[in-house]
């Protein structure tokens, strides 16, 4: 996840360096290029937070579990 969202990062910094570039294609070309990776991004990012979240639901119900059996 970390290896993706950095090649993202770095996409989004050169696409971003594009702007300058005084040639209009390669501008609108590079509007473009920021708009689908910042989607990227995004999801990418969303989707790290969900599965962060389900981890910690996972753990805390090992833990009920566990105390459960424990107190039987």
């Amino acid at each position: 996840m970390t290896r993706i969202t950095n090649a993202l990062n770095k996409a989004l910094s050169t696409a971003e360096a594009l702007l300058e570039d005084a040639d209009k294609l390669i501008k609108l070309k590079a509007i473009h290029a920021l708009s689908q990776t910042s989607a990227a991004l995004l999801k990418v990012l969303e989707v790290g937070e969900m599965e962060a979240r389900v981890a910690d639901l996972e753990a805390a119900e090992l833990e009920r579990s566990d105390a459960e059996q424990e107190s039987e």
